[in-house]
């Protein structure tokens, strides 16, 4: 299926013909700002025809909508409750993303921290730093 098409010119992510995707555009204008690269729009019914605010929501990537299993959307769709998971599941998602960059963070920073040590040990062996 496709997506349906509006005639932005400006818009910097305008084809040559002027066109856009419309639920980029209606995505942006609830955000109040353009997409950042990377950024996906994501139709919470799964319906790309129904581009209302609503049923838009903006994901920080490929992988954290890739991460939505379409089977469990359905399930929550139907028992109305897809909305309010959405909240929590993209905030669980970036919580996990921000520990995890931190994670990686502190463990280059163990290895800066090895690497220097083993440099002054080598530094002491050859006597070019005196213990007192």
């Amino acid at each position: 299926m496709k997506y349906k098409l509006v005639y932005r010119p400006d818009h910097p992510k305008a084809k040559p013909n002027g066109m856009i995707e419309e639920h980029i555009v209606v995505a942006e204008e609830k955000i109040g700002r353009l997409l950042k690269k990377g950024e996906i729009v994501h139709h919470v019914d799964f319906d790309k025809d129904n581009n209302t605010p609503d049923n838009l929501f903006v994901m920080a990537s490929r992988r954290e909508h890739q991460g939505f299993p379409e089977a469990q959307a359905k399930y929550l769709i139907e028992n109305g409750l897809l909305g309010a998971f959405f909240h929590w599941y993209i905030g669980e998602y970036r919580d996990r993303a921000k520990e995890a960059r931190e994670i990686k963070r502190l463990e280059n920073e163990i290895e800066n921290l090895k690497r220097k040590q083993i440099k002054t040990k080598r530094r002491i062996a050859n006597g070019d730093i005196k213990l007192r």
